[in-house]
């Protein structure tokens, strides 16, 4: 008898309107629609990963930014001739040094 009453209250709230309205809707939020919640961390992530791509960008632009600055500064220009194309003056000698 105990299991006939849990199966009648088990039948009443599947034939329930409002428990077949939010199991459809539920449904439709998470699986059917476009923007469900899958497609919805998916945006958030890729929305992440582009954020943090934009400060890389903001950080390199500042670099840059930089960079200009000091090429019109005449000591900066001497040492990027130095250390980058091995230029020296006339009374200097340089010397290579490599790690093995």
């Amino acid at each position: 008898m105990d299991s006939q009453k849990i199966l009648q209250t088990a039948k009443n709230i599947v034939t329930n309107r409002f428990f077949i309205v939010t199991v459809v809707f539920v449904l439709w939020i998470t699986v059917i629609d476009d923007r469900n919640l899958a497609r919805n961390h998916e945006l958030a992530q890729k929305n992440a990963d582009l954020e943090a791509q934009y400060r890389e960008y903001e950080r390199k632009i500042e670099d840059t930014r930089r960079e200009i600055e000091n090429l019109n500064k005449a000591e900066y220009i001497e040492t990027i001739a130095r250390e980058q194309y091995t230029m020296k003056k006339d009374n200097e000698d340089i010397y290579v040094v490599t790690q093995k």
